[in-house]
């Protein structure tokens, strides 16, 4: 039996669902790493009988969910506003998201990282190798991952990469769905147990905001001041390094899961590469991220309830189409999106007072 790093299963297993792809990565673990001990960390008071699974079992629900930013750190443009984006020849769309309830939890995964530290220390361990729950993993990528285990020390890092225009230079960011550490790589670091602690953690490593992604690097950075660290670093997006592995199984409805839903989205515009904004047009993009056809209606009507804009177009999957329409009234957009035979409507407003507010932003490359 392997004594040098315990394979630490984090999960939140909240319903039948949870418990069914946690049980089945807990047998893929004992199949692939029958070498090593499993423990299981959940966030949810309720063990399901999954402790009988497992080597550990560790109840962990004293967590936070942090709150917005503090206004001096928007004030002073600290604050790391996260988004995600589509590039097209045109420029890229930006879909930035809100202060609050996307990634408020990220206390409580910070915290699971600090905590099974600990755990494996006290239990005689050296290294930590960390699984979310809802993972499925393929027999052969699971041989590479065992092939890591036993030759990194401090961190063993998969997906590492900077993503998107606004990014700093020294902030970098890597998928925390498989990740190893050693027992004393968070030494020096406490649990977060209120928003005055996370924002003070972040104030320490240099990155404001509320992407564990981004988190995790850069109390390695900061350690790396005052400490030698040596790891195993893969560059790339998860995609790439582990393409028949299955992430993130479980998919509750979220922001994650419905950002990009009501197509098309109306923009804002920038033809000077963010540095300022106009507010007679907007942008209306389409776009469809899923595997699925998305048919899209659209009907854009004036103060008068003119119809001013009107546009019928099915896209694929990666698909995305724009047009351009002027803004100098308020305008009511009704969208219809069909997927698999589901329709839903939206219907919102946008005027040039209002344009600002909204979360969409095109850059242009070049003007037209």
């Amino acid at each position: 039996m392997n004594k040098d790093t315990l394979i630490f299963i984090d999960s939140y297993i909240s319903n039948f669902d949870r418990v069914k792809v946690c049980a089945d990565l807990i047998k893929q673990v004992r199949e692939f790493y029958p070498e090593y001990k499993i423990a299981l960390l959940n966030k949810y008071p309720d063990s399901w009988r999954l402790d009988s699974l497992v080597d550990y079992y560790f109840y962990y629900g004293d967590s936070i969910m942090v709150g917005a930013p503090p206004q001096e750190l928007i004030d002073k443009e600290l604050y790391e506003l996260g988004y995600v984006y589509v590039n097209t020849p045109l420029g890229t769309c930006e879909n930035w998201v809100p202060l609050t309830g996307v990634t408020d939890h990220v206390a409580s995964i910070y915290n699971g990282f600090i905590l099974s530290a600990r755990i494996a220390k006290s239990l005689g361990f050296k290294k930590v190798f960390k699984i979310e729950y809802d993972s499925i993993l393929d027999p052969k990528e699971a041989q590479f991952i065992k092939e890591d285990l036993p030759k990194f020390q401090d961190y063993l890092l998969y997906g590492k990469r900077q993503e998107g225009k606004w990014a700093k230079d020294y902030h970098y960011l890597v998928d925390i769905h498989a990740i190893g550490y050693s027992v004393d790589l968070f030494e020096g670091f406490d649990y977060t147990l209120s928003d005055e602690d996370w924002w003070n953690l972040c104030g320490r490593i240099g990155y404001y905001g509320k992407w564990i992604e981004y988190i995790i690097p850069s109390v390695i950075e900061t350690q790396r001041k005052t400490k030698r660290l040596e790891g195993i670093t893969y560059e790339g997006k998860y995609s790439t390094i582990f393409p028949n592995t299955s992430w993130d199984v479980i998919n509750s409805p979220s922001y994650w899961t419905e950002k990009w839903n009501n197509q098309p989205k109306i923009c804002r515009i920038s033809y000077d590469s963010g540095k300022t904004e106009i507010n007679d047009e907007a942008v209306v993009f389409f776009w469809n991220e899923k595997e699925d056809n998305l048919e899209i209606e659209c009907r854009i009507y004036n103060s008068k309830d003119e119809l001013v804009f009107s546009k019928d177009i099915t896209l694929g999957k990666m698909y995305w189409a724009m047009d351009k329409i002027p803004l100098t009234e308020k305008l009511r957009i009704v969208n219809k999106n069909t997927r698999e035979g589901v329709t839903k409507t939206y219907e919102s407003f946008v005027s040039p007072e209002t344009i600002r507010d909204l979360p969409t932003r095109f850059l242009y490359e070049k003007q037209d």
